[in-house]
């Protein structure tokens, strides 16, 4: 009965840090997918002058699909943002950043909107650098700590 139980805490130990490390490659994939979208946003503004509407035609990336189908449904950027918004996993920092850039987005001027843009890019780039490092790492801990725990519980009930 004792193996049994202990053989339960090791398994909920390893889902929850499955669990942990999924969510945090989640948040990464959304992170860059983002900056990938903004960065070829950037260059369909600034090159080829089009319109907020038409600027997500052509661009597919996995992690933001929620927002690039509501993209094709919705008239401006900020509304498919706001559409699918809650199915992204950022802080409430980085959604109120990309809020306030696509709200901006065929509104103010285009050299405006391009530094709003490379302002975006670099918030979000800080948060990618951050979750490659502290988030991996994070795991790393995690998986070791829940683990070592399973096996100190297991030598103790032993």
């Amino acid at each position: 009965m004792k193996l049994a139980g202990l053989a339960l805490l090791l398994l909920g130990a390893l889902v929850i840090s499955r669990e942990y490390k999924r969510y945090v490659k989640k948040r990464l994939a959304e992170c860059e997918g983002f900056i990938s979208f903004i960065k070829y946003m950037r260059i369909e503004m600034k090159c080829f002058l089009k319109p907020p509407r038409e600027i997500g035609r052509g661009f597919c990336d996995e992690a933001i699909s929620p927002f690039l189908i509501a993209l094709e449904k919705e008239e401006s950027l900020y509304s498919a943002y706001t559409a699918a918004k809650d199915s992204f996993s950022f802080t409430v920092e980085e959604k109120s950043a990309l809020g306030e850039l696509f709200s901006s987005i065929g509104v103010c001027y285009a050299d405006d909107a391009v530094r709003m843009i490379d302002g975006v890019l670099e918030r979000l780039s800080v948060s990618r650098e951050a979750l490659l490092t502290d988030g991996m790492r994070g795991v790393r801990v995690f998986q070791t700590v829940s683990a070592a725990a399973s096996v100190g519980l297991f030598i103790l009930l032993i």
